[in-house]
C-alpha cells in the first residue's frame, strides 16, 4: 500500500475497506534504502518541519516564508546535521513494529527544534520581528539508515561513507534506542449515526456523510461530530470552500462588533444602525493555501464580516476538502489582526503583549463559481487558481 506524508485516508485494495490513520503524537517515517543487511542498520532520528513562518516587522510588514527543513533530534557530530533535500526527493515509508533495525532515541523535543528554526530564520531578516508564529506546520520524525563498516559510518541510502573514522568511544549500535514500538491506529470510516460510508480525500481532516448530511472529525480513537453551516446563495456554485469562523476575546483593544472593526481597521465607511449589534468574528480558510493567499483570504473575509443568516444545511454541490485544522487557524489570529489594524504605531506597541483567546468556532462553507482556471467568490473578492490550489495541498 503506497502512502504519502499527507495521507490520512487509506483504501485497502484487497478487502476494499477504507480507514482513517491516526497517530497519538506525530507520524514517523524512514528513508528507503536497498541494503540487504537490515539487521545491522541503525536509524538516526531527524525532526522535519514543514510550514510557514509569519513575522510582523517594522514598518507594518508581514514577512512570510515557507520552510521544509530537517534537523538532528539528537546532537551527535558523526551523523549529518540534516537530511538536506532527501525528504522531498525520496518516497518516505511508514515505520511499523516489524521494521528491522535499531532506532536511536531522540533527545531534542519539538520546542527546542522550533526555537532553533526561529533562530536560523531570524538571521536572514534585516529587522528584528515584533511577533512571529509558525502556522500550518507539519512536524514529523524521519529516520535515516546508517551502518558501520571497517570503522566508517556508512550512509545506507547511497551506500557511501559519511564519517570515515568513528571515535573509539562511540559505538553506534549501543546508542540509546531499540525496536520501533509505535503503532499507527486505524479508525473506521463508517458514519457513527447512520452507518453510511464517509467520504473524504486522502488528506482530508474532516469526513463527510452524504447520507445523513453530517461532518465527522477523527479524534484520537474515534470520530466526533463537527457542526457546520453555509452562507446562503441565490446561484448554484461549482464548489463550496470551507472556512473557520472564530469568536475570540482580546486584551488591550475592543473588537467585539462591526462598529469596533470600522474603528480598528480604519475602514472608509460610517457605522450604520445595527453595526454595534453584529458580533465580530475572525475568518480563516479551512484549506491549505500558499502563505500570500492565506493572508489575503483571511483578511478579506474577516474585514467583510459576512452577516447573512447562516443556513444549517449541507450543500448539494461539491465540498472543498478541509485540510487546515482549526488549531492552526487559532494560531493565525494575531497575524490576521496585524494585517488590518490601523494605525501601525498602535499595533506595534501592543502586538507582543496582546492575547487573543478563542472562545468558539464554526465551520462555514462559502460558495465559489467556476470561471475557467479560477474559483471565484465575487461578493468577497476572492479568487484562486485551481492549479495553485492543488499545489497548496502539498504544503
Amino acid at each position: 500500500m503506497d502512502l504519502t506524508e499527507t495521507d490520512h485516508v487509506v483504501n485497502c485494495a484487497y478487502c476494499r475497506v477504507k480507514s482513517y490513520l491516526v497517530q497519538k503524537d506525530y507520524f514517523r517515517y524512514m528513508l528507503p534504502h536497498d541494503q540487504d543487511h537490515e539487521k545491522d542498520l541503525v536509524y538516526f532520528p531527524y525532526w522535519r518541519f514543514k510550514g510557514t513562518m509569519f513575522s510582523y516587522v517594522i514598518p507594518d510588514t508581514i514577512n512570510k516564508r515557507f520552510m521544509d527543513i530537517s534537523h538532528q533530534a539528537l546532537p551527535l557530530d558523526i551523523f549529518p546535521a540534516s537530511l538536506g533535500l532527501r525528504p522531498q526527493a525520496l518516497k518516505l515509508k511508514f515505520i511499523t513494529p516489524e521494521t528491522a533495525g535499531r532506532f536511536i532515541e531522540p533527545k531534542l523535543d519539538m520546542k527546542q527544534i522550533m526555537d532553533f528554526i526561529k533562530i536560523r530564520f531570524n538571521c536572514s531578516l534585516k529587522t528584528k520581528p515584533l511577533y512571529q508564529e509558525f502556522i500550518g506546520e507539519n512536524l514529523s520524525m524521519l529516520y535515516a539508515p546508517f551502518y558501520e563498516k571497517q570503522g566508517k559510518l556508512m550512509d545506507a541510502v547511497l551506500d557511501e561513507p559519511v564519517f570515515k573514522h568513528i571515535p573509539q568511544d562511540i559505538n553506534v549500535y549501543e546508542i540509546n534506542g531499540g525496536k520501533p514500538g509505535w503503532q499507527i491506529k486505524f479508525i473506521s470510516t463508517l458514519c457513527p449515526e447512520c452507518g453510511w460510508d464517509l467520504d473524504g480525500e486522502s488528506d482530508a481532516l474532516v469526513m463527510v456523510c452524504r447520507n445523513c448530511h453530517t461532518l465527522w472529525q477523527p479524534y484520537e480513537k474515534r470520530t466526533i461530530k463537527l457542526p457546520f453551516k453555509k452562507l446562503p446563495s441565490d446561484k448554484k456554485p461549482a464548489i463550496w470552500l470551507p472556512f473557520w469562523r472564530i469568536k475570540a476575546e482580546m486584551s488591550d483593544i475592543k473588537l467585539e462588533n462591526f462598529e469596533d472593526l470600522i474603528k480598528i481597521a480604519n475602514l472608509p465607511r460610517v457605522a450604520q444602525k445595527g453595526d454595534d449589534k453584529a458580533g465580530f468574528y475572525f475568518w480563516t480558510p479551512a484549506f491549505k493555501l500558499l502563505p500570500r493567499y492565506f493572508l489575503i483570504f483571511s483578511h478579506r473575509v474577516t474585514l467583510s464580516q459576512p452577516r447573512e443568516t447562516l443556513v444549517d444545511e449541507m450543500p448539494e454541490e461539491a465540498l472543498g476538502t478541509v485540510t487546515f485544522p482549526v488549531t492552526e487557524a487559532v494560531k493565525s489570529l494575531k497575524i490576521n489582526l496585524a494585517g488590518f489594524m490601523k494605525p501601525a504605531r498602535v499595533l506595534e506597541s501592543i502586538i507582543q503583549d496582546i492575547y487573543i483567546r478563542p472562545r468558539k468556532y464554526l465551520l462555514v462553507y462559502l460558495p465559489f463559481e467556476d470561471q475557467g482556471h479560477e474559483l471565484v467568490n465575487l461578493e468577497y473578492k476572492l479568487a484562486i487558481n485551481k492549479n495553485m490550489m492543488m499545489h497548496s495541498r502539498n504544503l
